[in-house]
């Protein structure tokens, strides 16, 4: 099914751009944290060294919990993709986190507009937002391919409401031809 490799492709890269945020977090330590002492007003609260490394550690931190719930995302395609009992769910979820993505694109560009002229290489930045972009586009492509005759048939959905798909999930047609 098309939009289960779509969502296959947006999983691949949304992985590769947290792992870029987290690098380019870590790489941008020195100036993220200056940034941090001058909101507080008090250099004497933290030195330097420590704002960089809570810089650091919550980069990384950020960045595990974005794979986790990029796990959560590839739980609910295989859902979708196995058509079980939930993938009338997944799609539904699915869908949400796809308007989501392709919502994120937006603010790509304000934050590429943002980004200090001392700071990392702008192909760095160009390389993150690039991949940002394709995520959101190919995600917004799984949501209309996820909306589909054929996807809705998959999972049991009908123009009209809800039925088991034939594929399994409690409706076992030869099973029916049986008890006849």
């Amino acid at each position: 099914m098309l939009a289960v490799k779509a969502w296959a492709f947006v999983l691949f890269f949304e992985v590769i751009h947290q792992i870029i945020e987290v690098i380019e977090k870590i790489l941008n330590r020195e100036e993220t944290a200056h940034q941090i002492i001058q909101k507080t007003g008090d250099p004497q609260i933290n030195s330097d060294a420590t704002q960089q490394l809570h810089v650091v550690v919550f980069s990384i931190i950020g960045g595990a919990i974005a794979i986790v719930f990029v796990g959560i995302i590839f739980a609910l395609v295989n859902s979708f993709n196995k058509a079980t009992k939930r993938a009338f769910w997944a799609r539904r979820a699915l869908a949400f986190y796809g308007l989501y993505l392709g919502v994120r694109i937006v603010f790509i560009y304000t934050e590429i507009s943002t980004i200090p002229a001392n700071s990392l290489p702008i192909a760095f930045s160009a390389i993150d937002g690039a991949i940002a972009i394709t995520v959101g586009v190919i995600a917004l492509v799984a949501v209309v391919l996820g909306a589909r005759d054929d996807s809705l048939k998959w999972v049991g959905e009908t123009p009209v409401g809800f039925s088991p798909p034939p594929n399994g999930n409690g409706h076992d047609e030869k099973k029916d031809e049986r008890k006849k």
